[in-house]
């Protein structure tokens, strides 16, 4: 903030002065003012229109605010003025990811690798990282569209760049395998991590949450306690710790130590994390209050938030409560991620419990392409089905839900929801038998 005071009053001295503008812009941009920093970027591109890294952060402005169409002809722009750029073609594939268009996104994923390939694996640093990245987006599109075998072949890829690549490789490996329930596979590939890099803390926080989910919890609290230092990084351990002792519903050590990794925080990102963590704990202990008082003091700092949004938004629905509001608050994180498979389920459940049953089933349907494994899902697809008469699908739906629920980890599920949905199948299967029966 005092570098946009600063960079103003440069500009209120000289307009013309596009360094200061260009200076200001960039700052309101780091501080979250994402409209205030377009309008000066605009002024730089129209005073310059031969300036690429203006129409590049114009670009990098829309893709944020949802306006993925606008983000596209700022880049292809920036992209006839620099002919070598990988940032550009980066940030292309940003946009194509968000708008769906995977093959798209692929395809320039793809062609930055072969541009930046090097004989023998020569990379300097700067190489590295940047096809760290390519890597990285490129794996995480194949397992958006449910190509696992090629999300861990991409993986495994990033991890012969060593050091902070390596790390990241072995954390999506386990992620992958996580969403395809391969809980075995998930914890082998993270103590391979954490045996192959000794020294990283963050294979050792990987491999203590994955221990807590294979149903060793105290082995995981053993393993994670182990890690604290009594210093500033001790951050990352206490949130680690919370999430969990969440799981393993030990709900007053969990509030403990998102504490402390509040009081840890320094950076208002830091700040904004924790306390979406803590709010998570209070959400999953039915401490509604705190909750939203947390999700609203980080949604006061940064407005556009996408995962506070969705939380505190689906926190609403799904009690019935402020459901205009929390609509709104999920609207805001789909517009920034319309292909976020999460986002489209909590708006989907939202319009069901507003009635409004055609926007539920859109939003719904969409959800269950992007994570049909989840069973909450299914579940929410199910109760849509029986609320409007169609008694067969719902009774499909809610046998998938309890399905996916069974090879889902105890620390995952809440067994009253698997109570439930036992009670509606059953239910539905003597009315569906009924029917049959009468024809």
């Amino acid at each position: 903030k005092q570098a946009v005071a600063a960079y103003r009053r440069s500009v209120e001295l000289d307009h013309d002065n596009l360094d200061s503008i260009r200076g200001l812009a960039q700052n309101l941009l780091n501080d979250g003012q994402m409209d205030a920093a377009l309008e000066q970027f605009k002024t730089v591109a129209d005073a310059d229109p031969q300036d690429p890294q203006a129409a590049l952060r114009i670009a990098e402005i829309y893709r944020q605010q949802g306006k993925f169409d606008e983000a596209l002809d700022f880049l292809k722009k920036a992209q006839s003025l620099v002919q070598d750029s990988l940032e550009i073609p980066y940030n292309m594939a940003l946009v194509y990811e968000a708008q769906g268009r995977y093959d798209d996104a692929t395809v320039v994923l793809q062609n930055l690798l072969k541009r930046s390939e090097k004989p023998e694996a020569n990379y300097t640093t700067s190489e590295k990282n940047n096809r760290g990245v390519f890597l990285e987006r490129l794996g995480d599109i194949y397992r958006e569209q449910n190509k696992q075998p090629l999300a861990i072949e991409t993986y495994r890829k990033l991890i012969l760049l060593g050091s902070d690549q390596a790390e990241r490789g072995y954390e999506q490996i386990v992620e992958t395998y996580r969403n395809q329930k391969l809980w075995d596979q998930a914890l082998t590939a993270s103590q391979e991590g954490a045996t192959k890099l000794p020294g990283s803390r963050e294979m050792k926080m990987t491999l203590a949450q994955q221990l807590a989910d294979n149903g060793q919890g105290a082995a995981a609290v053993v393993q994670i306690k182990s890690m604290l230092q009594s210093k500033p990084s001790d951050r990352e351990v206490y949130l680690n710790l919370a999430q969990i002792e969440t799981s393993l519903k030990h709900f007053k050590e969990a509030e403990e130590a998102a504490e402390q990794a509040e009081k840890l925080s320094v950076k208002p990102e830091e700040k904004d994390y924790a306390m979406f963590v803590a709010g998570s704990v209070y959400e999953r202990e039915k401490k509604y209050d705190l909750a939203e008082q947390k999700f609203k003091t980080v949604l006061s700092d940064d407005p556009r938030n996408a995962p506070v949004l969705n939380y505190l938004g689906y926190m609403l629905a799904d009690r019935g409560l402020r459901l205009e509001e929390a609509v709104g608050y999920i609207k805001k994180a789909v517009a920034q991620e319309p292909s976020n498979g999460a986002y489209l389920d909590s708006l989907g459940w939202a319009y069901y419990k507003q009635g409004n049953y055609d926007l539920a089933e859109s939003n719904l349907l969409k959800a269950t392409e992007k994570m049909g494994n989840d069973g909450t899902v299914q579940d929410h697809l199910a109760d849509l089905y029986f609320k409007t008469g169609r008694l067969k699908q719902a009774a499909a739906h809610w046998e998938r839900a309890l399905d996916e629920w069974s090879k889902t980890t105890k620390t995952q599920v809440d067994s009253s929801d698997v109570a439930r949905v036992q009670k509606q199948l059953e239910s539905a299967r003597v009315k569906l038998a009924k029917e049959e029966a009468q024809k």
